[in-house]
């Protein structure tokens, strides 16, 4: 763990940098949301 870099020398490394949103993903992330949701109002906590 002491080797590790931080959070912030990760956040400039060029896999992050030159990262982009897929539109596919988020959608799938979107869907997912609503389900649970939905299943979530069928059997409340």
């Amino acid at each position: 763990p002491a080797e590790r870099p931080s959070a912030k020398e990760l956040i400039k490394h060029r896999f992050i940098k030159n990262a982009r949103k897929s539109p596919k993903l988020l959608e799938r992330i979107r869907k997912s949301r609503i389900s649970t949701i939905v299943i979530l109002s069928f059997f409340p906590l």
